[in-house]
């Protein structure tokens, strides 16, 4: 089983190849750049090997795929203070994009 934990947008997120994952919004140019490569990788576990990073592994990468750029649903947030008839509604929609991870680019040593 090959897996990688990787940080993007701030988080860390348990990857596998061929495998459909929603991360925070990237500010690229959706239509020019559709595949892209992640360098900050914190573990990568092939069939045999098991690295581990201080803080990142050098000289290896993710490639991803972007397959569209979308909003999630809504959350909605409601305020309220008691005996003071104060209600607040608020609505927000975080953008994301959708990646698929196609491979994992290590360098044969």
């Amino acid at each position: 089983m090959k897996y990688a934990i990787i940080e993007i947008g701030g988080k860390q997120v348990w990857v596998e190849p061929e495998k459909y994952y929603k991360v925070d919004f990237l500010d690229l140019n959706y239509a020019s750049t559709r595949s892209i490569f992640l360098n900050r990788i914190l573990i990568l576990k092939d069939d045999k090997n098991f690295k581990i990073g201080s803080p990142y592994l050098e000289n290896t990468m993710v490639q991803a795929k972007i397959l569209e750029q979308f909003k999630d649903s809504k959350l909605l947030i409601y305020k309220i203070k008691s005996k003071k008839k104060m209600r607040r509604k608020q609505g927000h929609r975080q953008k994301l994009n959708k990646l698929k991870i196609k491979e994992f680019v290590t360098p044969k040593i």
